[in-house]
């Protein structure tokens, strides 16, 4: 949206409709109720011969909650993970966490 256009709905052309059925894995308009997208500009779509700014649609982006000591049942998974691993690749499969948070954990689970 733009300072002072009006609002406008969004038509959902061939290739937004392919990219829903390549993120929902169906080809029913049932099956895409309420599954969250991330619609953005890209400036170079093709309208005949011209390049001009289109909607597009692509995965909603998925973020993951953020480890830290203050989430103690958390905490205490990752460092029982890493002590089992050795390595927190399964910890970091399902959250984030910051280096100097990874460098305490890492020191704990050695002490």
């Amino acid at each position: 949206m733009r300072p002072g256009e009006k609002l406008k709905p969004m038509i959902l052309n061939a290739t937004n409709s392919k990219m829903l059925k390549s993120i929902t894995g169906s080809p029913f308009l049932e099956d895409w109720v309420g599954v969250k997208v991330t619609v953005y500009v890209d400036k170079n779509v093709r309208f005949g011969k011209e390049s001009v700014e289109g909607l597009r649609l692509s995965p909603a982006r998925v973020s993951k909650p953020v480890l830290s000591p203050e989430k103690t049942q958390a905490w205490n998974n990752a460092k029982a993970a890493f002590k089992r691993d050795g390595n927190l690749d399964a910890v970091l499969a399902r959250m984030d966490i910051s280096p100097e948070h990874r460098r305490q954990l890492e020191q704990e689970c050695s002490a």
